[in-house]
């Protein structure tokens, strides 16, 4: 409430029960994160390039979140796929902190000081609005489940099964974002059905 993202809902019956709803603020800053999203996979599936056009209407928006929720509530969870991740899948920014890590990763035996910025605790701690004990906390569970490797001049370097991990993390985003983007253009009108990849419906 305070960022300007939820509101108060409108009073329910029962006094109790203190709703809240969605600002067109948080709204508008997935709009553009899923338009990003599309963008991206359209490069491998091209459908999805009108999907990121379809993300001004309000009607797709409100379809592509109803698809996604409804995977979720089949019982569809990212953790299933890549367990290793579950480190940072559960944690306060854990995800931001991974794609920071994979993002800045330098060439072998070349670390410049701009990526040692990026990946420091405090660096990334303010960046993603946690502690920096937080995130030093998440970096070293991260080494000892064999994650993360500590790297000269006090830099992480990430290991095979993180890098393994994280690639069978975005394509399954990628496969999540397709089945709920192509169950929202057939609910609004937008193409014929198309059935979703198996195995993200449960």
């Amino acid at each position: 409430r305070w960022a300007g993202m939820v509101a108060a809902a409108p009073a329910v019956a029962d006094r109790r029960v203190r709703l809240l709803q969605p600002t067109a603020k948080l709204i508008d800053m997935h709009r553009v994160r899923w338009r990003r999203q599309f963008q991206a996979a359209s490069l491998l599936m091209p459908e999805l390039g009108e999907a990121a056009g379809l993300c001004y209407r309000d009607e797709f928006v409100t379809a592509f979140a109803v698809a996604q929720t409804r995977q979720f509530l089949a019982g569809f969870r990212f953790i299933k796929i890549v367990p290793e991740l579950a480190l940072f899948l559960e944690r306060s920014a854990g995800m931001l902190v991974m794609a920071n890590l994979l993002l800045a990763e330098a060439p072998a035996g070349n670390v410049a000081d701009e990526r040692l910025r990026a990946v420091s605790p405090a660096a990334m701690a303010k960046r993603f609005h946690v502690s920096r004990t937080h995130v030093v906390t998440l970096l070293r569970d991260a080494v000892e489940a064999g994650l993360l490797a500590r790297a000269e001049r006090g830099s992480m370097r990430t290991l095979p099964l993180l890098r393994d991990a994280g690639e069978r993390f975005f394509a399954t985003a990628f496969l999540f974002n397709q089945a709920a983007a192509m169950r929202a253009m057939a609910d609004i009108g937008s193409i014929p059905h198309v059935a979703a990849p198996a195995g993200l419906h449960g």
